[in-house]
């Protein structure tokens, strides 16, 4: 494992922006109608927000950090560094997190930074934005992090159309030596499982050709091509069941952490199978880990400020709250922590 530990920082808030566009896995014609009350109590997934053709994740962020900037009162001159974390960029070159800092209007000078992960995002992104911050150095930053993941899905694969949702968020960081908030975070990577979850074309390993559009039919009359997600549950499930609660468990006797004084835990929404069965093995009550998986599905990246944003928004904006944070999936990759912050200026969710 590797533990990272930060200190002289503060969220002064965020905002998670999601497509108005809501499915309903109740139309989802793939599985028969007289089933799908059934499928739908299974995945505890009812509807999601897709965003539509020319909205990008980039464009989700861009609206989440404009609402932030504006209603913490920042002044963009000041932020003098951008990370955005996604597996979905407007393009394959150049960097996003170049394309907005002009799009969100912040100074040339502003450092940024693209980092390539999926459902494990938020975590990798608040240990490097965080790190960067507490030196000192960067005294206000923005966390950008989300995914279009729809865009990536075949309506004919049941295993993985039904589950994902798309959105964007904004987290401003800023240098806080006094008083300020602390993040204690611990992550892992089993490369070996880099098929587990995967695009297996498009990229500069596979090329995108003529093959790559072929639709192939798998086992349950699920199909798909070469541009599109694959998903093998059953290999996702083992990952995290065996890794989460043991990354947990180490990164409490690493920092000294007790269960007993977090007062949420903020798990990604990956299935309800699997919070679930996560719940189980941390010991944790469901009345300490919100869920919003009917309501939004699997938003990836951003599960866990969509989070903060509605389960916990009242709590978020008023006290002193000491959070457990897990983010695992595609990679294979975890990051699990435990962040205490101080009351949010601003914990808004919006639409685009």
């Amino acid at each position: 494992m590797a533990f990272v530990e930060v200190n002289n920082i503060k969220i002064k808030g965020l905002t998670v922006c999601v497509p108005s566009n809501v499915v309903e896995n109740s139309s989802y014609t793939v599985v028969p109608e007289s089933e799908r009350p059934a499928f739908i109590e299974a995945i505890g997934i009812e509807r999601r927000r897709v965003a539509p053709e020319g909205v990008c994740a980039s464009d989700l962020c861009q609206k989440a950090a404009e609402n932030l900037i504006s209603e913490i009162g920042w002044n963009k001159e000041d932020i003098e560094l951008l990370v955005f974390v996604s597996q979905t960029p407007d393009y394959r070159m150049p960097a996003t997190s170049c394309v907005l800092q002009h799009r969100i209007g912040l100074p040339r000078s502003c450092m940024t930074i693209d980092i390539s992960q999926g459902c494990s995002g938020y975590v990798y992104g608040l240990g490097v934005a965080g790190s960067l911050v507490s030196s000192g150095s960067v005294k206000k930053a923005l966390l950008l992090v989300g995914n279009t993941q729809n865009k990536n899905i075949n309506y004919n694969d049941k295993s993985t159309w039904p589950l994902f949702s798309d959105a964007g968020s904004a987290t401003a960081i800023e240098y806080c030596p006094e008083n300020g908030d602390n993040f204690k975070l611990s992550y892992m990577a089993d490369g070996g499982g880099e098929k587990t979850i995967i695009i297996p074309d498009g990229g500069y390993r596979n090329m995108v050709s003529a093959e790559s559009f072929v639709e192939h039919e798998y086992e349950g009359g699920i199909k798909r091509n070469n541009l599109n997600v694959f998903m093998q549950g059953d290999d996702v499930f083992a990952f995290v069941i065996s890794n989460v609660p043991k990354a947990s468990r180490t990164m409490f006797e690493r920092f000294g952490i007790q269960q007993d004084d977090i007062d949420y835990y903020l798990i990604h929404h990956a299935s309800k199978f699997i919070i679930n069965k996560l719940l189980k093995k941390l010991s944790v009550s469901e009345g300490k880990a919100p869920l919003q998986l009917k309501d939004f599905g699997n938003s990836s990246n951003a599960s866990i400020p969509l989070l903060m944003c509605t389960s916990i928004k009242e709590d978020a904006l008023s006290k002193r709250l000491k959070l457990y944070i897990s983010g695992f999936g595609v990679g294979l990759s975890l990051g699990v922590g435990v962040i205490t912050i101080g009351a949010l200026k601003c914990a808004d969710i919006i639409e685009l």
